[in-house]
């Protein structure tokens, strides 16, 4: 039976599930561990919190159970924008280790299955973290040492930092709030180890307003065999909002070899995420339609004897489409990049004899900030004696952008009112892709009185895909009597 004990600590709860009972553990002060995706350019900034649990927990050996740690977090506002774990983990054969990281929305993201080879204590003060390798191109010599998968490990030497096994992006936007279960198996006998500690690394703000962009190459070419040139294959984003906050990625590559391939992904500020390495056996044509995408293994417990989801765990079958498929590296390397310009797909074929072709492919993204900003402009008119004329009222867009962009207006008296010298009006303009300008035409009312200039207001208000740079415009209605 659970029982539950606890102490309050800086406004957040602690425990450890382990042998039945909960304990409580100290929250550590808040640090930056990594350089974390820069703030939002619209938006509040992240605000960052440690929570730690050091009590110390003995490894099960060779146990499907394993051990079960947490840290309950509470009172935080927004969503989780960015997440960094760091694990205290001590053990005479590291490969024997499974790790696993669930929030409190239920989403399992694995740390790493069986990496450390033989050595002891690899993970002994290791950073998880997303952005632990922002810039390794293929092919590696020998290896990519920021990857969980590709480390080569030394004993007694700590590997940090490591990109996970599976994104902690796949964590972006949910409620930070609630039980965080840090899960730790030992599947073979004979070795043991102990969790020491952990610590989860938050970062929250108010969630932010995106929208989607896209762009395909459908130009095949011919992967060169066995070559470190490659193949470079591109696409050119352009009208997207400037803060990037989730990536997709879709391959149609055909090849007789699969474990030939390398493929990396690169942004156009120049960071760059491995999507495969030696991955599909001798499989053909598995990566002929693949989604890569942070959330395609969103619950995935362990032990696993084989995870689908997982380039590295997918048992390939000759001809079938794998897919979909966490990247082997986290596309969240680029969170908070400008979207807009030149991305970069590399396909190099590292051994002889089977060759294969790039049919084409695909990166769909989100991204909040829009780079454009609306502008109202004055307009003004002569009254006439009677009846009413129209006077435009241009509102413009200061670029081209992929996406619709709406905007309410409503106008509003001045020394001109409404119903005596205008018709009041209201609504909602909406900018189709690529549209600059759109104009509201407002009737003013024609009199013989002598008046003088008067002036009403055109307002903006409530901007979807762009920001206000003028949102009022000035109506001059020129008496002509």
């Amino acid at each position: 039976m659970w029982r539950l004990t606890h102490a309050r600590t800086r406004g957040a709860v602690l425990v450890v599930l382990a042998a039945g009972a909960w304990t409580a553990a100290s929250v550590a002060p808040a640090r930056a561990v990594s350089p974390a995706p820069p703030p939002p350019a619209c938006g509040a900034a992240p605000a960052a919190s440690t929570y730690t649990n050091a009590i110390v927990l003995p490894i099960p050996d060779n146990s499907t159970t394993g051990l079960n740690s947490a840290v309950i977090v509470s009172g935080k506002t927004g969503v989780v924008t960015d997440v960094d774990v760091v694990t205290n983990v001590t053990h005479t054969f590291s490969a024997d280790l499974d790790m696993t990281i669930t929030s409190p929305a239920g989403t399992v993201v694995t740390l790493t299955t069986d990496n450390g080879s033989g050595s002891d204590n690899v993970f002994a003060g290791t950073t998880w973290d997303d952005q632990a390798d922002p810039g390794s191109p293929i092919p590696y010599f020998p290896v990519n040492p920021a990857l969980a998968t590709d480390h080569t490990y030394t004993n007694l030497i700590v590997a940090t930092p490591l990109a996970p096994e599976e994104g902690l992006g796949a964590f972006k936007g949910e409620n930070p709030n609630g039980l965080w279960v840090l899960k730790v198996i030992d599947d073979a006998n004979m070795d043991t180890g102990a969790l020491n500690s952990w610590a989860l690394h938050l970062q929250t703000a108010p969630a932010l307003q995106t929208a989607s962009f896209g762009k395909a190459s459908t130009a095949a070419a011919a992967v060169p065999d066995n070559t470190p040139a490659g193949l470079v294959s591109t696409v050119a984003i352009a009208g997207a909002r400037r803060y990037l906050t989730r990536l997709l990625v879709v391959t149609n590559i055909v090849h007789t070899f699969a474990s030939d391939m390398d493929v990396t992904l690169t942004s156009p500020a120049g960071r760059i995420a491995t999507v495969t390495t030696d991955n599909g056996i001798d499989r053909d044509n598995v990566f002929a339609g693949t989604t890569w995408f942070e959330l395609a293994d969103p619950a995935s417990p362990i032990p696993y004897t084989g995870n689908p989801a997982q380039v590295g765990e997918h048992s390939y079958t000759n001809l079938v489409t794998a897919t979909p498929l966490v990247p082997e590296e986290p596309f969240s390397v680029f969170d908070g990049e400008n979207p807009n310009g030149t991305w970069t797909l590399k396909v190099v074929d590292d051994a002889p004899g089977d060759t294969g072709m790039l049919n084409g492919w695909s990166l769909i993204g989100l991204a909040a900030c829009p780079g454009v900003n609306l502008r109202a402009r004055n307009a003004s008119v002569r009254e006439g004696n009677r009846g009413g004329k129209f006077v435009s009222v241009r509102v413009v867009l200061s670029a081209a952008v992929a996406e619709s962009v709406t905007v309410h207006y409503k106008t509003a008296n001045g020394t001109a009112k409404a119903g005596r010298d205008y018709r009041a009006k209201s609504g909602v303009l909406t900018f189709a892709p690529g549209q600059l300008s759109k104009t509201v035409r407002v009737r003013v009312l024609g009199d013989r009185m002598h008046e003088g200039r008067e002036r009403f207001q055109l307002r903006l208000s409530k901007p979807v895909g762009a920001t206000l740079a003028r949102a009022r415009a000035t109506v001059t209605i020129r008496d002509n009597d």
